[in-house]
């Protein structure tokens, strides 16, 4: 008879954890992905801040920048934010493009396993980072993988990414600037070797600089920011 119980009791156990874990891995895991980084304050970051690659935000916690803002959305929308599917990616912070692709292949390793919807919010670089996971599963041939919701915030758009916004990978984007963000317009694309050889494959007209916004497309959404009737500078984001 003891067995019997103990076996009941253990039998319902594994199927209430079983069922726990299912409700809350089927929510969607938001992932954030910092801007560039400039070498002294991405010693700064790395060291006190974020580290490198995938970090959870309750391993986190909320004592600095990147944490806080886990805790900010949770506290304002916790059940779309809960702290438990709450996910930092820390990658170089580099000004290339190399830099950006190579961390878009890390963060693709990072997250490929999630068997849950995604979101992605973005700031800056961090938002080419992100719409280069387009190229990643592409080369990998990875159809299965998809990101349900991309937020890219003060995103400069380049030559090198702005057309992955078609990609398949992508469920629905949204895209957040403002017209007073000068950082925004200000990346010298023109200049890059990849750039080149882009116009080069494509024969298509680059701006020497970064643009503010996507050309249309169905599954983007596109809206300019103001904050008390005032435009948002890049780090306002």
């Amino acid at each position: 008879m003891g067995k019997k119980i103990l076996f009941i009791f253990v039998s319902l156990y594994f199927i209430f954890y079983q069922y726990a874990y299912s409700v809350n891995y089927n929510k969607p895991i938001t992932i954030f992905l910092h801007g560039t980084l400039y070498p002294g304050v991405n010693f700064l970051i790395r060291t006190f801040d974020l580290p490198l690659g995938l970090v959870s935000a309750i391993e986190q916690g909320n004592r600095f920048l990147h944490g806080r803002i886990a805790y900010i959305l949770n506290q304002a929308d916790p059940e779309r934010f809960p702290l438990d599917n709450f996910y930092f990616f820390g990658w170089s912070g580099g000004i290339l493009p190399k830099s950006r692709e190579k961390a878009a292949y890390l963060l693709y390793e990072s997250i490929k396993h999630f068997n849950c919807p995604i979101r992605i919010i973005a700031h800056s670089h961090g938002g080419n980072v992100a719409l280069n996971l387009a190229q990643v599963a592409k080369e990998l041939r990875d159809y299965r993988f998809k990101v349900d919701e991309l937020i890219l915030l003060a995103c400069p758009v380049i030559a090198l990414t702005e057309d992955h916004i078609n990609s398949n990978i992508f469920k629905k984007i949204f895209s957040f600037y403002s017209t007073g963000d000068r950082t925004q317009t200000r990346d010298p694309q023109y200049l890059y070797s990849d750039t080149r050889r882009h116009i080069e494959c494509t024969g298509k007209t680059v701006p020497f600089f970064s643009q503010r916004t996507f050309r249309p497309c169905p599954k983007l959404v596109q809206r300019r920011v103001l904050y008390d009737r005032r435009n948002l500078q890049h780090m306002h984001f």
